[in-house]
């Protein structure tokens, strides 16, 4: 038996619903704040800050992951939490790459790729989670599971809107599962 450090999975986990938090809260201001309400600093704060530390999160909540992966011997989960830090750090420096002129990331042709390749990446997390062998079967099937299905929503781009939806979901049972691997004895 292994065991995991249960302060750093909670810290993971409290990062990842705090980065989820942070998350609606943002789709809240975009949705409903007017145009003519959003002053120069609340501009700066919502376009250049937020996302750095909503990158940090996302980063240290698959950071549990990565741990969860070495402790429970999963290369599959390991690699796929590296491949998702990765994918998350890419992406958001090519957001900021719109002041570069050349790079145009809006266009068709690139987010068609990001999201194939983050579905490919989702797909392989679901079942890496999926192939874990521990207590609280029903948390780790139903994170898996929904990890799953939006790796396959996004694979298919037209559904990819829907997937946009799930993975809210899966956030959320992911954050539940990585707090409860934190009272949990990992077997291999």
């Amino acid at each position: 038996m292994n065991f995991i450090d249960t302060n750093r999975q909670k810290q993971s986990a409290l990062s990842g619903a705090i980065f989820l938090f942070i998350l609606i809260i943002e789709i809240i201001i975009e949705l409903y704040l007017p145009d003519h309400l959003m002053s120069n600093f609340v501009l700066f704060v919502f376009v250049e800050i937020l996302p750095l530390i909503q990158l940090y999160l996302l980063v240290h909540f698959f950071i549990g992951f990565v741990k969860l992966g070495k402790v429970s011997s999963s290369k599959l989960m390991i690699n796929s939490a590296y491949l998702l830090i990765g994918y998350q750090i890419i992406f958001f420096l090519l957001e900021f790459s719109r002041y570069l002129p050349k790079i145009n990331l809006t266009s068709t042709v690139s987010y068609n790729i990001s999201v194939i390749i983050f579905g490919l990446i989702s797909l392989s997390f679901g079942v890496s989670i999926l192939r874990l062998k521990m207590p609280y079967s029903t948390a780790r099937s139903f994170a898996g599971f929904l990890t799953f299905s939006v790796g396959i929503l996004y694979l298919t781009i037209e559904y990819a809107w829907i997937a946009s939806f799930l993975i809210f979901l899966a956030y959320l049972a992911q954050i539940a599962f990585l707090y409860l691997t934190s009272k949990s004895k990992i077997t291999n």
